[in-house]
């Protein structure tokens, strides 16, 4: 019997949030773990969801790129609470290739290409990237976007500056790369009705590739 492909049922509840008018029908909560051991999690918005991976894109160095880099073991939750379904996923994450990235980044909204210029230049100014502004005494190589202190008013100077760009010759910086997330276990969570319980399929994907189906407790 062949068990159906759980990324190819995730697509299409995507697809049908979208067609619902939901928001944010393709964001996920995307949770690492740090060389500590510390949990990560964050709320990123997927481009891809095909039959094979989950794909999302980040600035780097932040903490799930360095979290990837240690430890590419990643769990990652879709929610849509007005069809009561959720997708828990966890699998394997790594950087796809610069090239890949080239080709995504002028199909982002301007908005987010901005804000990637605005990590780039507020990480060079630092010294975390490119040539040092700072002493490199008071960097690390294990310093993230979330530890560098910085300000809204620089934030906008950046986005200011490269917004006066024309978006058809706007560069992808430097720092700004893709993440595909594959996963070898899915959940399907999907409620029923209030007088019937909710109903949960696990799939765990062998070394063959192939899917093996269970039912679980909700």
């Amino acid at each position: 019997m062949t068990i159906e492909n759980p990324l190819d049922t995730l697509a299409a509840w995507a697809d049908e949030a979208e067609s619902a008018g939901l928001a944010s029908p393709r964001t996920l909560t995307f949770a690492t773990v740090g060389a500590d051991g510390a949990p990560h999690a964050r709320i990123v918005l997927s481009t891809v969801i095909d039959s094979q991976h989950v794909r999302f894109h980040s600035s780097r160095p932040t903490a799930k790129t360095r979290d990837i880099a240690e430890n590419p073991r990643a769990s990652a939750v879709f929610y849509w609470p007005d069809l009561s379904r959720q997708v828990i996923l966890h699998g394997t994450a790594t950087e796809l290739d610069e090239a890949t990235s080239r080709v995504a980044y002028p199909t982002r909204p301007r908005q987010l290409q901005l804000v990637a210029w605005a990590y780039d230049d507020v990480l060079t100014e630092v010294g975390v990237l490119g040539a040092q502004a700072t002493p490199p005494e008071e960097t690390t190589s294990r310093t993230v976007a979330s530890d560098v202190p910085t300000s809204t008013e620089r934030i906008a100077a950046s986005v200011a500056h490269h917004g006066a760009q024309d978006p058809a010759t706007l560069p992808m910086p430097g720092s700004w790369t893709t993440i595909a997330f594959v996963p070898d276990r899915v959940d399907l969570w999907q409620g029923v009705g209030p007088e019937v319980a909710a109903h949960k399929a696990r799939y765990d994907k062998g070394a063959d590739g192939t899917w093996q189906r269970s039912e679980i407790l909700p």
